[in-house]
């Protein structure tokens, strides 16, 4: 019967109220940060994909410019030239987007300085061999040295592209890392969801049984006279 009573209470129902809201909040904020963290997860997994474009995208013009360049040497057809010019463009607006998409990362901009120095190397001893043509002063030795210091500057390219790309990979890994503990608390989230849910059904369950039965509830409650 004091069970009874204590269930029956205008506190007691307070009590399961306040707790539901509670909970409630809880899960309003874990969903929050859990939305939160998968919009920055999206948007970084984005942003990694367009740096790596890009990237990739420096390294296809510039073997480009290479193929057009030894097929120049070779045939002496001008023809060939066209990706080499091409290439010089489409490398600029291509550094001009990664310097815009890794503004905020100090890192990656000084690792993009190191690349654009690399590329204008790489450009230069293409240059060189080009004029050497033009002007008629090559030599076998000349053209081999060209090629070989063209060559090892771009094994540098290819390194700082790796590199660069693989610093875009662990930072969205890291984030991934994070996100997916913050991941965990969702099932907790649904089951404590369940029991606020409960909790507040109670309440309202309660509350309509002292409505319904006024008198019952006046004739339970315990006689402090």
């Amino acid at each position: 019967m004091k069970i009874k009573s204590i269930l029956n209470s205008s506190i007691y129902i307070k009590v399961l109220f306040v707790l539901s809201m509670l909970m409630l909040f809880y899960i309003s904020s874990i969903t929050y940060k859990h939305t939160k963290a998968l919009n920055e997860s999206t948007r970084l997994l984005v942003h990694s994909y367009q740096v790596q474009y890009q990237l990739e995208h420096v390294l296809s013009m510039l073997k480009d410019a290479e193929t057009g360049h030894y097929g120049y040497i070779i045939t002496r057809n001008s023809s060939y030239l066209q990706p080499y010019r091409k290439a010089q463009d489409e490398v600029y607006n291509a550094y001009i987007k990664l310097k815009a998409l890794t503004l905020e990362n100090q890192q990656q901009q000084a690792n993009l300085e190191v690349l654009l120095q690399l590329i204008y190397a790489r450009l230069k001893y293409m240059a060189l061999s080009l004029e050497s043509i033009a002007l008629k002063t090559e030599t076998k030795d000349l053209m081999n040295d060209n090629m070989l210091a063209g060559k090892e500057v771009m094994d540098g390219i290819r390194k700082q592209v790796n590199k660069m790309e693989d610093l875009e990979i662990s930072y969205f890994n890291t984030h991934q890392e994070k996100y997916d503990e913050e991941v965990i608390f969702s099932p907790i989230s649904t089951y404590l969801f369940a029991i606020s849910r409960s909790l507040s059904f109670t309440v309202v369950l309660q509350d309509q049984q002292r409505l319904n039965n006024p008198k019952k509830s006046k004739q339970e409650a315990p006689d402090f006279q």
